[in-house]
């Protein structure tokens, strides 16, 4: 993933400037919360194709990680957890 679209669209999201991020903290650590968190992910898809997965977002994992994950890791975790469940039923 871009590093400068990740930069970018992450402190949009939590409404920082991007020198204030620490890339060895994690998403919370860095200020954020959940309603930040998908914001993010509304952002980071449109601008590199990237599907991220919320948990992982907020998860304890370093930011670097998630810059760091290939991009086909980061779309399928969301498709292998909802792939059980049938269409139409909640």
């Amino acid at each position: 993933m871009n590093k400068d679209v990740f930069i970018r669209t992450l402190s949009e999201a939590l409404q920082q400037e991007p020198s204030q991020l620490d890339l060895s903290k994690s998403f919370i650590d860095n200020g954020g919360y959940s309603l930040a968190a998908v914001r993010w992910i509304d952002l980071i898809y449109p601008a590199t194709g990237v599907v991220m997965n919320f948990f992982d977002v907020m998860g304890t994992e370093p930011l670097q990680a998630l810059l760091d994950a290939p991009a086909e890791g980061a779309s399928t975790s969301g498709a292998e957890a909802s792939s059980d469940v049938d269409e139409g039923v909640i």
